[in-house]
């Protein structure tokens, strides 16, 4: 507030809140309708109620940016949101069987609804909707489904509209395949007792092929690769190239992944063949320097490098 305050000249001197810490926001409770209570909700809803309810689910749209719809907003499959949270357009497809259900049924101005009713109805089939998420919890249902339905996080957050991938990341783990590999790769392996000593699972380590193991790391991290080839080059090149910075850490993670595959692959040869060799040589060329420099110096320790 001082902030805005000082750009507008209402206010001069330093802001007093200055060089303090950002209050810590505690993470809002989020919650969406499961199939059951979806058709609920339309059994309940009939008119522009049931409408303005169905392109909220099928679209992802903000109850502000969907009563607002003009029938211009909507042609040929596409909804055009106008009246935005960050004021820029937003399009989203929908399909032909739902456009022409608005078109045909919806009042002369698209939507007139009774925002307080339409509230009573939603707490009605869902009582336990978190404090100050009313409609917005069909948003959530929208983006919660398309990530349990297998959708692209990037994709999401285009059709969301979110300014950056953090926000869209609070859906990422409703993803089938999110970090899956705490099952496989935990002590128990997935069941309820540990049946491996650890010498065991350092040998199966050692032997592990590296199509397997690249398929345990990377196979079920698809999600988390964010599928870089639908990355809208034409954005980047228009300037907007700070999305891609927000990738940069999972395409290292994976190549990381990838590392360590190749090392797990390489470190039984290593290990019988090129580490006594490589010792070998070491040991060898450290006589001759002893002898060359008269034998009288400590040896220097040569310690084994052990499991990359």
């Amino acid at each position: 507030m001082f902030s805005a305050l000082i750009k507008l000249d209402e206010f001069s001197g330093q802001n007093p809140l200055h060089g303090l810490p950002p209050l810590a926001e505690k993470n809002p409770e989020m919650t969406f309708f499961d199939v059951d209570e979806i058709n609920n909700l339309l059994s309940v809803l009939s008119g522009d109620e049931r409408l303005i309810a169905l392109l909220c689910l099928s679209t992802g749209g903000r109850w502000g940016e969907v009563s607002t719809l003009t029938p211009t907003q909507i042609v040929k499959g596409r909804v055009t949101f106008l009246e935005t949270k960050n004021g820029k357009k937003r399009t989203v497809p929908i399909s032909a069987q739902l456009e022409g259900e608005v078109k045909m049924h919806a009042s002369s101005h698209l939507f007139k609804v009774d925002y307080e009713k339409f509230c009573i109805k939603l707490r009605s089939v869902k009582p336990d909707l978190p404090h100050g998420q009313a409609t917005h919890v069909l948003r959530h249902t929208f983006a919660s489904h398309f990530m349990m339905n297998g959708g692209n996080i990037i994709a999401l957050q285009e059709i969301l509209g979110h300014a950056n991938i953090q926000q869209t990341m609070a859906y990422a783990h409703l993803a089938p395949d999110y970090l899956q590999n705490a099952v496989a790769l935990n002590p128990l392996k997935g069941g309820l007792a540990s049946n491996h000593s650890p010498a065991a699972d350092a040998f199966a380590l050692e032997s592990v092929a590296v199509p397997a193991l690249v398929e345990s790391f990377i196979g079920d991290q698809r999600m988390q690769t964010f599928h870089f080839a639908n990355i809208d080059t034409g954005r980047i090149a228009a300037g907007e190239a700070h999305e891609v910075t927000h990738l940069l850490p999972l395409l290292f993670r994976q190549l990381n992944v990838v590392k360590h595959a190749v090392m797990a692959f390489l470190y039984p040869m290593c290990n019988g063949i090129l580490l006594p060799a490589f010792q070998s040589i070491v040991i060898s060329s450290y006589s001759i320097n002893r002898d060359q420099r008269g034998g009288d110096e400590q040896e220097d320790v040569f310690v084994h490098p052990g499991p990359p």
